[in-house]
């Protein structure tokens, strides 16, 4: 799993290192990876104003993220996230260095890899893996900072706060804080 997150980290730092220089000026879409933020560990997204010059836009993504946790007497448990991150956002200065403010909503899956214990008459315990999938919705809110160079380099770093939207599975939790960093290409 570690090589797939460097090899797509890889790539989309080649693709932003490599791009063709651009004619200084306004941009107005950018397309970005991001490393962590509610709930994903890696996300690539697309980002756009609603029109030419206006503050006000939007990115959409697909995310990534993977966590493992072990029990004491039930082994290991796992979860896969895949999501779709979905961003309204407004930019407050039109400037290169800018202050980002969104709202937005991460639906999901979650391929939760879990076991079920059953205690025989005999006192041993029987561990019975169990695998589900459980849709899971988070409402999101962030503030951050935005770079945006002449040349197209994109740099943004904040903090995301996060609220399940759904219950009832192994991700469980009401409200989360979740930085997040992302670099990317404007153009």
């Amino acid at each position: 799993m570690k090589k797939n997150i460097l090899a797509t980290l890889s790539l989309v730092a080649l693709t932003v290192f490599s791009a063709a220089a651009q004619t200084d000026g306004q941009h107005y879409r950018s397309v970005n990876a991001q490393l962590f933020g509610p709930p994903n560990v890696i996300s690539l997204n697309y980002d756009a104003r609603f029109k030419q010059g206006s503050q006000w836009g939007y990115s959409a993504g697909l995310g990534f993220g993977y966590y493992q946790t072990s029990y004491f007497l039930a082994g290991e448990a796992s979860t896969r996230m895949y999501s779709l991150p979905l961003n309204i956002n407004y930019l407050v200065f039109k400037h290169r260095h800018t202050m980002e403010l969104g709202v937005g909503v991460v639906p999901g899956i979650h391929n939760e890899h879990t076991y079920a214990g059953e205690v025989l008459p005999s006192g041993q315990v029987l561990l019975t893996p169990v695998r589900n999938n459980v849709f899971n919705a988070m409402a999101t809110f962030n503030a951050g900072y935005r770079f945006t160079a002449t040349k197209g380099f994109q740099l943004r770093i904040g903090i995301a706060l996060g609220h399940t939207l759904t219950h009832g599975h192994e991700v469980d939790y009401k409200l989360c804080f979740a930085p997040y960093f992302s670099f990317g290409k404007a153009f």
